[in-house]
């Protein structure tokens, strides 16, 4: 995608469509924010000119009779800011993971103890995100809940320890 703005660009179309006789096939993780960004260069789906992007990209699959599904995702706290044009790494809790930020050799930063008010916007961004991919004409959606990403991070009582309705008990650490 161009680096800049995130837009799936005519390499993204080529590199899906190739592969479009697979049968269906699931796009790579897709950021629903610019806070969710874990890697430079991530195509996203929170813009219109980003969801415009992705629409030549499903068009061109479906004209090769494929199906494509979106993947979309939160990072958590499984990035760095530098990632996230310096936007502060949201996560459940204020605990950082033990390793170096995947391709970097960064360290992960500590992260913002996601409020409440902060958690409704994030459910409005996947939401959000949603609706793009219909306008995008994905086949469907996934949302990528493991591996040790935002959702992930709710349900694990390594990485949620809050005390609120989202933390404590398998419950209420799965409301998110």
């Amino acid at each position: 995608c161009d680096s800049n703005d995130l837009i799936p660009n005519d390499l993204m179309v080529k590199y899906y469509t190739l592969r479009a006789d697979s049968g269906f096939m699931l796009t790579e993780c897709v950021p629903i924010s610019e806070r969710s960004l874990a890697f430079p260069g991530q195509p996203g789906i929170y813009t219109k000119e980003q969801t415009l992007g992705w629409k030549k990209v499903v068009d061109s699959v479906h004209q090769k009779g494929g199906r494509i599904i979106a993947q979309v995702w939160h990072s958590g706290r499984a990035c760095h800011s530098s990632f996230q044009n310096g936007l502060q790494v949201w996560a459940p809790s204020a605990i950082a993971p033990r390793s170096k930020v995947r391709r970097s050799q960064l360290f992960h930063e500590i992260p913002h103890q996601m409020t409440i008010d902060d958690i409704k916007l994030v459910i409005q961004q996947f939401k959000q995100a949603a609706i793009n991919c219909k306008e995008a004409g994905f086949d469907g959606i996934q949302l990528h809940c493991g591996t040790g990403y935002l959702i992930d991070q709710f349900l694990r009582d390594s990485a949620n320890k809050r005390i609120d309705e989202y933390g404590g008990s398998i419950q209420n650490r799965s409301k998110f």
